[in-house]
């Protein structure tokens, strides 16, 4: 890139990144160019590693994400990160979590975390959905590296999380299972109203409970969740069932049915975790649950196949699956 003006370096740099098909050719970008670099190559370069993150093991990737951490840390302690930027070093951080926990300086997580806090706390907050849902998602994964019990509540009480319907599918997901996760009483009130949203289409304070109510579900409610994938129907499902986000049989009257057209796309954890939820919340089966589960017992591990077999056994014997008859679980006291 010679006879190239910084600026003209920058904008080349910027397309290069983002032009990138793989790990191997941003490692080799950051090998080449790194002192060239300002804090939105540095960021873009990370959020790439987080995304390649199966690729780990190309040459020369951890002293790439060492050199990236390093120089992040220094933009960070110089106030050039935005809200994008922050959320964005965050979720890879999570993506990435035993190799940021290893290779990065002492306490560089909490900072971001912090940092991106304040900026959802402050009056002129520029944070989007998306910058939420992916430090809430980000916060649950790292757990003591962001001092998530502090910093999980302090990003959800950002103003925009008042207005559920300003998330897309994927996001409000995010979000409530990492609430639920954290599960303290503030994380749990806070992901109420977004559960109330995702599931029944309805405000908090109007929130209906009968299977009267809520069947068939209001229209922008049932298209809403249509557009979640099976592992967000999943983890919304357990998130629910998990916190007791919602009252009642019916609280998964929704999800229920956008995943029954789905099941065929639900991995054995997935698979697992609508089972258990379902049973928990003393939900109605989803009819082609017995046969999808069946198909793909073989695929589960320990752990899947236990509560599996407990949600069957407790909610729906009838249709328990023959390969799970005997599956051995706990009994609940």
């Amino acid at each position: 890139m010679n006879g190239l003006s910084k600026a003209g370096l920058a904008r080349r740099l910027t397309s290069r990144i983002a032009k990138a098909r793989g790990l191997d050719e941003i490692v080799a970008i950051v090998n080449q160019f790194l002192p060239s670099f300002d804090h939105i190559h540095t960021i873009a370069c990370i959020h790439a590693f987080g995304k390649y993150r199966f690729s780990a093991c190309v040459i020369g990737f951890e002293e790439s994400l060492v050199s990236l951490l390093y120089r992040t840390q220094k933009y960070l302690r110089g106030g050039q990160l935005d809200h994008r930027q922050l959320a964005n070093t965050v979720w890879a951080a999570a993506r990435l979590h035993m190799k940021v926990a290893d290779l990065a300086p002492p306490q560089f997580l909490r900072q971001v975390a912090f940092k991106l806090v304040e900026q959802a706390e402050s009056s002129g907050s520029k944070l989007k959905c998306q910058d939420i849902s992916n430090g809430l998602w980000a916060f649950a994964i790292l757990q003591s590296e962001t001092a998530s019990i502090y910093t999980i509540p302090r990003l959800a009480s950002w103003h925009g999380s008042s207005q559920p319907a300003a998330f897309k599918p994927q996001e409000i997901a995010n979000s409530i299972w990492a609430l639920a996760t954290l599960a303290t009483g503030l994380a749990i009130a806070k992901a109420r109203p977004l559960a109330v949203f995702c599931c029944l289409g309805a405000e908090l304070g109007g929130m209906r409970t009968h299977s009267s109510s809520i069947y068939p579900p209001p229209p922008s409610t049932a298209s809403f969740v249509q557009r979640m994938d099976a592992q967000h129907l999943a983890n919304v499902a357990w998130a629910v069932a998990a916190a007791d986000l919602l009252p009642g049989e019916d609280a998964l009257a929704t999800l229920v049915l956008a995943a029954t057209g789905k099941l065929q796309q639900f991995r054995p954890q997935e698979l697992s975790n609508l089972c258990w939820a379902l049973a928990a919340t003393s939900a109605a089966v989803i009819p082609a649950l017995g046969s999808a589960t069946s198909a793909r017992l073989p695929e589960f591990n320990n752990q899947e196949l236990v509560n599996t077999a407990w949600a069957f056994a407790e909610a729906w014997p009838a249709l328990r699956p023959a390969t799970l008859q005997a599956t051995r679980f706990p009994v609940a006291a």
